[in-house]
Formats: structure tokens, C-alpha cells, sequence
């Protein structure tokens, strides 16, 4: 044990002498579709963000706007459309979007939270029916996770699903569901 831990030591130690430091920089692509996200946000979002909060109301034109631009489907694949962007690229993409509004920013990112269990373990069948969708219109999806009685821990979830014939009956209790009324 302690000469596998002196070879991966050295193993460590070595790779940090012979790396260059990291560049922390933002490449070209980077830069381009922070920019991008960041006038969307101020031509779309800072106008009608105070409308939203105010009202309530779900932002509707902007994702409509926002899907458009492709700000809907930086995660899905590329194979059904999406940009496939790696996550750091959607982060600056999402960061540029929340300076507008968070809460229409979240309504926006509520769609890749959806689809995360997809993008882990849909096969392509499964993608093509339900993330398509995201990328061909504006559709929205909801992550229907958090109960009074177990907040967003998915092991404490008391929620269940039956088959029943052709259909399924769902019996449980959701709450703070972004995106629940669009999806």
C-alpha cells in the first residue's frame, strides 16, 4: 500500500511539473456566445424582467425569443439538433442570462435540469421522442423532484407510479415545480 502511494505521488508530482499552468481565459467560441447571451439579455430580458417579477406572469415571448436565438437546446445533443455544449460553455451561457433576470433564467434552465436524466441514460429512441421536442419548438419541461415531506431528496421521495391498463395513476404531492404549468 505504501509504495502504490508513493508511485501515485510521484505519478502526481510529475505530471504538475511537466503541465503548463492553467489558462483560465475564455476562448474565442466562449467569448462569442457570452456576448451573444449577454445582448439577448439586455434586449429581451432586462425589458420585461420587472413586468415578470411583478406579475407573475410565465415569460412566454422571451423563451419563445430565446428558442429562436438557441438558447433552449445548448445541452442536447447535436445529433438531434441541440449544440451539445460542453458544461462550462452552458454556464457562461446561463450566468449571461441570469445578469437579465434570474427567474426567467431559471425557467429557461428548468429544461436542462428536465432532460438531465435523458442526456444520462435515454437511448436514442427515447431522445428522439422526448428532448427533439425541446429543440424543434419552444417546449418546455419540468423536474418534478421536490415534495413537502422530502424537499429535492430524490431517496426520501414518497410520490408512486402504477400501470394501470394502458395509462399509469400517479398518486403523491409535488411543489415548487418551475415550469409545471408549461410543461
Amino acid at each position: 500500500m505504501a509504495e502504490y502511494l508513493k508511485n501515485l505521488l510521484y505519478m502526481f508530482t510529475q505530471k504538475r511539473m511537466e503541465s503548463s499552468v492553467i489558462n483560465f481565459e475564455l476562448s474565442e467560441q466562449q467569448k462569442s456566445m457570452q456576448e451573444a447571451a449577454r445582448k439577448f439579455a439586455r434586449q429581451e430580458i432586462v425589458p420585461v424582467a420587472a413586468h415578470h417579477d411583478q406579475t407573475m406572469e410565465y415569460p412566454t415571448e422571451v423563451i419563445k425569443k430565446a428558442h429562436a436565438a438557441g438558447l433552449l437546446s445548448i445541452s442536447l445533443p447535436e445529433s438531434i439538433g441541440g449544440m451539445g455544449l460542453p458544461l462550462l460553455d452552458q454556464m457562461i451561457i446561463a450566468e449571461e442570462l441570469a445578469y437579465g433576470c434570474t427567474g426567467i433564467q431559471t425557467a429557461m434552465a428548468a429544461n436542462d435540469l428536465a432532460l438531465g436524466p435523458l442526456l444520462i441514460a435515454a437511448n436514442p429512441a427515447q431522445m428522439e421522442r422526448f428532448a427533439k421536442p425541446m429543440v424543434d419548438g419552444p417546449s418546455m419541461a419540468a423536474y418534478c423532484v421536490t415534495e413537502p415531506n422530502a424537499g429535492s431528496d430524490v431517496g426520501a421521495i414518497q410520490t408512486t407510479v402504477k400501470k394501470d391498463g394502458d395509462g399509469y395513476i400517479m398518486n403523491g404531492e409535488k411543489m415548487w415545480i418551475t415550469n409545471a404549468s408549461k410543461a
